[in-house]
């Protein structure tokens, strides 16, 4: 199992048939990757979500080298990090004279 698999849900939350459904992505995109961001390495080798969740459609799956899917994954995972703290963050209080 990857480091990336650690500790979470992910795999658990897959449907049965994942390999199938994974393969048959591959295949469709001809074994290259769908993202293209710099440093793609070409070969997919992964099928990543183009929304995060768990919507397994295929329609909402794309083939993608390591490289595009490390750095798409750090990418939602920072989004969802800074949308966490903000959530958190205590509104400012304005002056008790001022209201």
């Amino acid at each position: 199992m990857s480091t990336g698999w650690k500790g979470s849900t992910r795999r658990a939350r897959l449907p049965i048939e994942w390999d199938r459904i994974r393969r048959k992505v591959l295949k469709s995109a001809g074994g290259e990757c769908q993202i293209r961001a710099q440093g793609c390495e070409g070969l997919a080798t992964a099928v990543d979500h183009v929304v995060a969740g768990d919507d397994h459609r295929l329609s909402n799956l794309q083939a993608t080298c390591s490289n595009c899917h490390t750095k798409k994954t750090n990418f939602e995972n920072k989004q969802r990090l800074t949308k966490k703290m903000a959530a958190r963050k205590r509104p400012t209080e304005g002056h008790p004279g001022q209201q």
